[in-house]
């Protein structure tokens, strides 16, 4: 799945040739940039294939609790046994009542590595990464679709050509740039950055966008490539430590931020 949407992101970008347009002030000293889109990104499209990469991830740990509810034919209670899902927890008072729960049937063992990974052990429990895997599965059951946006939003990662209109040997001339781009899914015609240069510039150029695709979860946009990463290895070191007991490799994704990597939310 993430495969999928990472070739059809490609797809889309790879459609769109230049993605800006340059305009010129009278004395061309001043360049302002706007976008030039021709195929508007099927963010609703793309939001179903993450939804369906979160939901994936969440299964797979209610999976691996349901495993260990029933090793060596071991059965929870009839009345919990509907109700076995992993936990992502925020206290241990949370976690416990589970464990006494629909968990009761875990090995003290096992249990206790489960323990071990849970969110709230973080210094910032409300956006480790697990509980951000676990609610956005919840938004994306309970709502159409995670919204996504594909938003110029990383003012620090394009690339800029210019030529002058006269030779100024051993100047360095920079400019100074103002980011000017919407905070919503970028669209052809939208203004993305003002430039103000020293001397007359024949030509400016910026091929592509700075764009970042982003979802947004709490009121905090993350951007969906790290986002993805994160959930990957938190996930993937979860497995192995409730299977394998503790891996010091691992030890760092457990309570681990979903900003961690995150530059933009």
């Amino acid at each position: 799945m993430h495969q999928r949407l990472a070739n059809d992101y490609n797809l889309w970008r790879g459609s769109l040739a230049a993605e800006t347009r340059a305009e010129y002030s009278a004395d061309r000293r001043t360049v302002t940039f706007f976008a030039t889109i021709a195929n508007q990104p099927p963010t609703y499209e793309w939001s179903l294939s993450f939804g369906d990469i979160v939901h994936n991830y969440r299964s797979a740990l209610d999976s691996l609790a349901w495993s260990m509810a029933h090793l060596d034919g071991k059965r929870p209670h009839p009345r919990h046994e509907k109700r076995i899902y992993f936990p992502l927890t925020r206290s241990r008072t949370e976690f416990d009542k589970l464990a006494s729960t629909s968990l009761s049937s875990v090995p003290e063992d096992v249990l206790d590595r489960m323990q071990s990974v849970q969110p709230y052990h973080g210094a910032r429990v409300n956006d480790a990464i697990g509980l951000t895997l676990h609610d956005l599965d919840i938004q994306d059951k309970h709502r159409s679709a995670i919204e996504m946006r594909a938003v110029a939003a990383d003012k620090t990662s394009y690339a800029l050509k210019v030529s002058y209109e006269t030779k100024a040997d051993g100047v360095d001339d920079g400019c100074e740039p103002e980011w000017i781009a919407p905070d919503r899914t970028i669209q052809d015609g939208d203004p993305v950055a003002v430039m103000r240069f020293s001397r007359p510039v024949r030509l400016a150029e910026i091929e592509e966008l700075p764009l970042v695709l982003m979802v947004e979860d709490k009121g905090q946009r993350r951007d969906v490539w790290n986002l993805l990463a994160l959930i990957d290895r938190q996930v993937g070191a979860t497995f192995r430590r409730v299977e394998r007991g503790f891996l010091k490799d691992d030890a760092e994704y457990f309570g681990m931020s979903a900003s961690a990597d995150d530059g933009v939310g």
